[in-house]
C-alpha cells in the first residue's frame, strides 16, 4: 500500500517561509493584475469616449456642411428665380409664376413647393395651390412673420422656423429671399420649404449610430430640425423653445464639442458646431448609455481568477501591442507630414523647388534609358509685382491660388506643376515624343492666366511669359535644363511678355554676353570707363546753339573698346545699375555745364535721359533737387527726357515722380515721340514741355511724302499744346530747311555736329559767340 511520507519537522518549518513568499508573489501578482485591469478598463473607457466624440464630431461637421451646402444651393436656384420673376412682373400677374414654381417644385423631391410674396408679407403664388385659392399673409403668421422680417432687411438667404403649412400639409422649414429691383428696392420675397418629413432629404441620410440624435437649433431657442423624430411630438417640439438649460448645455458643447454633460434627462455626450451665417447650430448628441455600451464592447468579464490573469496578461500585451502599433503608425504619419512640407509649397500646396528638381532629375533618367524627350517650362506672373504691392498679400496669395489651380488643370497626370517661389512656376513635361508638344501645353498655361481672376469683388487680370527647354537638346543634367529654360523667359519677358520662348544656342549666347555686360558693368564706375558727350541743340530762328542733350559712353578695354548704349542700357535697367549710372550721368554733366557756362558766358539748357526705372522713385525728386541745390542751377535749364513708356507706365510713384519734378521747375521731355503709345490725354493731363520727333521721321523728310505729312501732324500738335518741338537725327541742310518751315523750335543731329566731349562743346561755344 503506496503511503505519502509524513512530513518531517524540518518541512513543516520551511513550510511556511516558501509559502509566504509564493502567497505575497500571488497577491502582488493579482494586485497587479487587477491595478493593470483597472487601468486598461479606464483607458478602454477614455479610448471609447474619445472615439465616440471623434466620430460625433465628424457626424456633426458633416451635418452642418450639408446645411450649408444645401441652402447655398437654394439661395443660389431663388436668386435666378427672383430674376426671373421680376422680368415676368409677377407682381401684377401672379398667376404666371405658377408654373415655374410647380415645376421647380417637381425638380427636388424633398421641397413641398415654393412661394412668391410680397414685401408686404401677402403671398401671391404658392406651387402646387390652384389659383383663386385665398393665400395667407406671413407677416401675419406668428411662426413666419420674424423670418419674413429678417429677410426684407438681408441681402442672404434667411432660414424661418419649422412649422406645419396648412396649405401642404406637412412640416417645413422656410427658407426666404428678398429680390430687390435695379434701385436697391425689395420687389419680391421668395420661399420654399424643405420638407423634413420626406425621406429624401439629405439630412436624413446622416449615417448616425444606434442612440444619437441630430439636431439643428435656431439662436431663438426653438428646433429647425430633428432627426430621428416622431411625428406625434413634431408640434409640441417644433412649437415651443428649448428650455434655458438645453439652450446653455448647446452653447458649451459649440466650445468644446464631445464634452459628456449633465441634463435634466441624465449624461449626454454633445458635440455641436456654429453656423453663424444662418443663426444656427448643428448638433448631434446620445445618452451616456451609447458610451457605456461601447465600452462595454471592448471588455470581456473573466470568469475567474486564472481566465482573469490570463486575460489581462493577453490584454496588457494586446493593449502595449496596439500602442506600440499606433505611436509607429503616428511617428511614420509625421515622417510622411514633414516630408510632405518639405517638398511642397506651403500656399498652393503644389510641390516645391526641391520635389521639382527630384522629378525633373528622375525624369531625365527614365527618358534617356527610354531615348525620350523632357519638356521644362518656366513661368512667371507678368504683373504679379505689382498687383501685389498695390492691393496686398493676401489678394496676391489668393491669385497665386487661383492661377495654380488652373495651372494643375491644364497637365497630364503624370506631369508635374510647381511653385518655385513668388511668382515663378514650373512645369515638368515627362515622356514626350517631339519639342512641339509643349507648345499646346502652353497656350492652355498662356490662356489660363489670361482669364480674370476675382478676388474680394476685385477683377483682377494677368498674363504669364513661359521660357521652355527641352532634354536632352538644351542640357542633360536638371541644372542645366533650368539654366536653359531660365534663359529662354528671360527672352519671353524681354519681347513683351505674355509669351513662349524656347531656349536656343542664340539665347544662350545672349545671355552670356549679357551676363558679361553685367558684370563689366558693375565696375565701369570705379575703373572710369564710363563717360559723358553733348550733343548741340541749335534755334531754327536765331541759329544758335541754346541747348546740349548729355549722352552716356562705355569705353571698356576688356570687352574691346567702345560699347554701343543699346547694348548697355538695358543691362543696366534689368540689373538695377541704372539708378546709380544716371545719377552719376545727372552729377557730371551738371558739373561739366555748369564750368562751361561759366567759361563761355553761355547760358545752356541741359538735357539728360531718364530710365523709367528712376522715374518709379520719389527718392529722385530729391536727388534732382539736390544736385540743382549745389550747382546753383536754374531748374528751367535742366530737362529730363523720358520715353513715351513712362507716361503710360501704370507704376503708383511715376505720376508723383513728374508732377514733383514739375513742381521744382524742371522741364519734361517726350523723346523718341512717335514710336509709342502716347495719346493726346497723356500730353495735356502730364506736366510735359516739349516733344522730341524720332530721327526715324527726320532723315530724308523734304522728300518724303509720307515722313512730311507725320512731321507737320506733330509739328502741329506740339504746337497747339504749347509745347516745343525738337527733330532729332537732322543730317542735312535741306531737311533743317523743312522743318524751319513746318515749325520746329530746335534740330539737334550730324549737321550741327556729332557727340563731343565738354572741351570740343566749349571750342563750339566760343567759335559761335556773338
Amino acid at each position: 500500500m503506496l503511503r505519502w511520507p509524513v512530513p518531517s519537522h524540518k518541512n513543516r518549518t520551511m513550510q511556511p517561509t516558501i509559502r509566504r513568499p509564493l502567497r505575497l508573489l500571488a497577491i502582488t501578482t493579482v494586485t497587479l493584475f487587477i491595478l493593470g485591469f483597472s487601468a486598461y478598463a479606464y483607458q478602454r473607457w477614455r479610448t471609447a469616449h474619445a472615439e465616440l466624440a471623434l466620430t460625433m464630431r465628424h457626424l456633426t461637421e458633416l451635418l452642418a456642411q450639408m446645411v450649408h451646402d444645401e441652402f447655398r444651393l437654394e439661395e443660389s436656384v431663388l436668386h435666378m428665380l427672383g430674376q426671373r420673376l421680376l422680368d415676368l412682373d409677377v407682381a401684377k400677374r401672379p398667376d404666371v409664376a405658377r408654373a415655374d414654381l410647380d415645376a421647380l417644385t417637381r425638380t427636388h423631391p424633398a421641397i413641398a413647393g415654393y412661394g412668391v410674396s410680397l414685401p408686404d408679407g401677402q403671398l401671391i403664388a404658392v406651387s402646387g395651390i390652384p389659383s383663386g385659392r385665398p393665400l395667407p399673409n406671413l407677416l401675419e403668421q406668428p411662426e413666419s412673420a420674424d423670418s419674413f422680417r429678417q429677410a426684407l432687411v438681408s441681402r442672404h438667404l434667411v432660414p424661418g422656423r419649422t412649422y406645419r403649412f396648412s396649405l401642404l400639409g406637412t412640416w417645413l422649414i422656410p427658407l426666404r429671399l428678398t429680390i430687390r429691383d435695379a434701385t436697391d428696392e425689395p420687389r419680391l420675397v421668395l420661399s420654399l420649404g424643405l420638407n423634413i418629413e420626406h425621406p429624401e432629404l439629405s439630412w436624413k441620410h446622416l449615417p448616425l449610430e444606434q442612440g444619437m440624435q441630430a439636431l439643428l437649433v435656431r439662436d431663438d431657442g426653438y428646433l429647425q430640425f430633428a432627426h430621428p423624430m416622431e411625428r406625434s411630438l413634431m408640434a409640441q417640439s417644433y412649437g415651443t423653445p428649448l428650455d434655458e438649460e438645453t439652450r446653455n448645455i448647446v452653447r458649451e458643447a459649440a466650445h468644446s464639442p464631445g464634452t459628456l454633460l449633465e441634463t435634466r434627462t441624465g449624461h449626454r455626450l454633445i458635440s455641436a458646431r456654429r453656423l453663424p451665417d444662418y443663426g444656427l447650430t448643428a448638433v448631434v448628441w446620445t445618452g451616456s448609455n451609447s458610451l457605456a455600451i461601447a465600452w462595454l464592447s471592448g471588455m470581456a468579464m473573466p470568469a475567474g481568477i486564472f481566465s482573469l490573469m490570463l486575460l489581462l496578461m493577453y490584454g496588457f500585451y494586446r493593449y502595449s501591442a496596439i500602442l506600440e502599433r499606433r505611436l509607429e503608425q503616428e511617428r511614420l504619419q509625421h515622417i510622411e507630414e514633414l516630408k510632405y512640407q518639405a517638398e511642397h509649397d506651403s500656399l498652393t500646396a503644389l510641390p516645391n523647388r526641391l520635389l521639382a528638381t527630384d522629378r525633373l532629375s528622375h525624369a531625365i533618367r527614365r527618358a534617356r534609358r527610354n531615348d525620350r524627350l523632357v519638356g521644362v517650362l518656366l513661368m512667371d506672373l507678368d504683373n504679379f509685382k505689382r498687383i501685389n504691392d498695390t492691393l496686398g498679400h493676401d489678394i496676391g496669395d489668393r491669385l497665386l491660388t487661383e492661377i495654380a489651380t488652373r495651372f494643375r488643370h491644364c497637365i497630364r497626370q503624370n506631369d508635374t506643376v510647381a511653385r518655385l517661389g513668388g511668382d515663378e512656376f514650373l512645369v515638368l513635361l515627362d515622356d514626350i515624343d517631339h519639342a512641339d508638344e509643349i507648345i499646346p501645353v502652353a497656350e492652355k498655361l498662356r490662356e489660363s492666366a489670361l482669364k480674370p481672376v476675382h478676388v474680394e469683388g476685385r477683377q483682377l487680370h494677368t498674363s504669364v511669359s513661359i521660357g521652355a527647354a527641352v532634354y536632352p537638346r538644351d542640357g542633360e543634367d536638371s541644372r542645366t535644363l533650368l539654366k536653359a529654360a531660365d534663359s529662354a523667359l528671360y527672352q519671353a519677358k524681354a519681347r513683351g511678355r505674355n509669351t513662349l520662348c524656347f531656349h536656343s544656342p542664340e539665347l544662350e549666347r545672349k545671355e552670356a554676353r549679357h551676363l558679361q555686360l553685367e558684370n563689366h558693368l558693375r565696375e565701369a564706375l570705379p575703373r572710369h570707363e564710363l563717360r559723358v558727350v553733348y550733343q548741340p541743340q541749335v534755334s531754327l530762328e536765331t541759329g544758335e546753339v541754346v541747348g546740349v542733350e548729355a549722352l552716356l559712353r562705355w569705353h571698356c578695354p576688356p570687352l574691346g573698346g567702345d560699347i554701343p548704349p543699346t547694348e548697355f542700357i538695358p543691362v543696366a535697367e534689368s540689373s538695377g545699375l541704372i539708378s546709380r549710372i544716371g545719377a552719376w550721368v545727372l552729377r557730371q554733366a551738371l558739373d561739366e555745364v555748369g564750368r562751361l557756362e561759366r567759361s563761355t558766358g553761355r547760358r545752356l539748357r541741359l538735357a539728360v535721359n531718364i530710365s523709367a526705372v528712376q522715374m518709379r522713385s520719389i527718392a529722385f525728386v530729391d536727388m534732382v533737387h539736390a544736385l540743382l541745390v549745389d550747382q546753383q542751377r536754374d531748374p528751367e535749364r535742366l530737362e529730363l527726357e523720358v520715353t513715351e513708356s513712362v507716361l503710360i507706365d501704370r507704376h503708383r510713384e511715376t505720376p508723383a515722380v513728374l508732377d514733383e519734378l514739375h513742381r521744382l521747375g524742371v522741364r519734361i521731355a517726350i523723346d523718341d515721340f512717335g514710336t509709342g503709345y502716347s495719346s493726346l490725354s497723356y500730353l495735356t493731363r502730364l506736366p510735359v514741355h516739349t516733344i522730341k520727333i524720332d530721327r526715324s521721321f527726320i532723315h530724308g523728310v523734304h522728300a518724303d511724302r509720307e515722313k512730311a505729312s507725320l512731321v507737320k501732324a506733330l509739328s502741329t500738335l506740339g504746337r497747339n499744346l504749347g509745347l516745343e518741338v525738337v527733330a532729332e537725327g537732322v543730317e542735312t541742310r535741306e531737311d533743317a530747311d523743312y522743318l524751319r518751315d513746318e515749325g520746329c523750335d530746335l534740330i539737334q543731329g550730324y549737321l550741327i555736329g556729332r557727340p563731343m566731349n565738354a572741351d570740343r562743346l566749349a571750342e563750339l561755344l566760343l567759335g559761335n559767340a556773338p
